[in-house]
């Protein structure tokens, strides 16, 4: 039986790959070739486009809208409509090519599939949830007005305005960054290819790598901005604007 990766990018256009050609400025030669030697789909749509509706429906094959279930919510934030659980009676596909002798696994940093109750890694024998990314409440400490204004422009998310409280979380969670390595992107797809070395050879692997970016904040190493942006102003970085 062939081995399926499944990779899912949350805040991704399809139109931005350079291999459809509507933005020359734009280079993603990884994902040129993906396009060229696979099977690309140009009129393919998600059921339900927020977050977890959407990753609901990819994982179960059930339609998250419309909306007419009433499912447990504590914990849970934001606790809106569809936001809910994958509930106990929809099986996920994990689950399913688990029982048909698949090893699965998991890589993600979307951090609102770790919630109390979401029930994402039902079904996955190895996985690991790369923390940080957003307002994911991982990092607690102490930032000075210094450290916040440096990334955020004060009259629109500075240290006193509304910006501020997912701003400091972030910047806590990412605070021992010290380069490319540290990125979240890098994190994730490090720990997809260890899973997929440590799997057992003749048993054939199923592997969801879920990464939240590119995501806001807008927060890429300093090669890639320079790339596209080469004047860009270092002091200060609209993550949150």
């Amino acid at each position: 039986m062939p081995n399926v990766v499944l990779v899912c990018l949350d805040t991704f256009r399809a139109d931005s790959i350079a291999a459809r050609g509507l933005n020359p400025a734009i280079r993603t030669p990884n994902l040129d070739r993906l396009a060229a030697e696979g099977v690309l789909f140009e009129n393919a749509f998600g059921e339900g486009q927020p977050t977890i509706q959407f990753r609901r429906a990819l994982c179960t094959g059930m339609r998250s809208f419309p909306f007419n279930r009433g499912e447990d919510v504590v914990g849970l934030w934001p606790s809106l409509a569809g936001w809910h659980k994958i509930p106990p009676e929809q099986p996920t596909l994990a689950e399913i090519l688990l029982e048909n002798g698949f090893i699965t696994g998991m890589a993600a940093s979307c951090y609102h599939m770790f919630k109390p109750t979401q029930n994402f890694a039902r079904g996955i024998s190895a996985w690991e949830f790369i923390r940080g990314h957003e307002t994911d409440p991982w990092r607690t400490g102490v930032l000075t007005a210094d450290e916040v204004n440096r990334w955020a422009r004060k009259e629109t998310n500075g240290a006193d305005g509304a910006g501020a409280a997912p701003l400091c979380q972030y910047l806590l969670n990412n605070r021992d960054r010290r380069g490319p390595a540290d990125y979240i992107p890098a994190r994730l797809f490090s720990s997809a290819i260890r899973f997929i070395e440590d799997a057992p050879r003749g048993c054939p692997f199923f592997l969801w790598v879920d990464s939240f970016s590119p995501h806001e904040p807008w927060d890429p190493p300093r090669e890639y901005a320079d790339a596209y942006d080469p004047d860009w102003d270092e002091d200060w970085l609209p993550i949150y604007c």
